[in-house]
């Protein structure tokens, strides 16, 4: 788990019964694209590039993947962005599954469900959420193991942040089996 340092501003009732019933709604996850939060996440990056490999960053919404693979890229990462705007998706995701060495995919909800990516190692969760389920399906992209063609090993590095009013964003300890 890695404190961010980012304080978000107070939910609205709204928006809190909304996070509560659902999930963060997205105009208050448009506050997570911030420069100097993103600059974390990708000194983060840097800092252990070659301990990472094939990692798949979870953003909260396109322009905070646009701005993270641009980010990405500066820093040195061979990176690639997968969310609605891009064209062929498969082009993307072939080369994630084929690519030689390192390779990074910034994705928004294009990775949550039905696809499978068993070279992946690490997840960088960047998007917050109140949504089991969804805390489920991204911590999972990289839980393979073995028997599935994937990794015996896997990192998940949560990007935790101070949300002021808002008690129940997940951890992925909350989620991982207790061992």
């Amino acid at each position: 788990t890695i404190d961010t340092g980012f304080e978000l501003d107070a939910l609205t009732p709204q928006q809190l019964a909304t996070a509560r019933a659902d999930d963060i709604p997205a105009a208050v996850l448009r506050q997570l694209n911030k420069a100097v939060r993103n600059e974390r996440v990708v000194a983060v990056w840097r800092e252990r590039k070659d301990h990472w490999g094939r990692t798949l960053v979870f953003a909260s919404n396109i322009d905070h993947a646009d701005r993270l693979q641009e980010m990405l890229e500066k820093a040195g990462a061979d990176c690639r962005v997968l969310h609605s705007g891009v064209g062929d998706r498969s082009e993307v995701l072939d080369w994630f599954r084929t690519h030689d060495g390192e390779a990074v995919l910034v994705s928004v909800g294009m990775l949550n469900e039905g696809v499978d990516l068993p070279k992946a190692e690490t997840a960088f969760l960047v998007r917050a959420t109140t949504s089991p389920v969804l805390m489920q399906q991204m911590i999972g992209r990289v839980l393979r193991g073995p028997k599935a063609n994937g990794s015996a090993e896997a990192h998940i590095v949560h990007f935790r942040d101070n949300w002021v009013n808002l008690p129940d964003v997940l951890s992925p300890r909350e989620l991982l089996p207790v061992r």
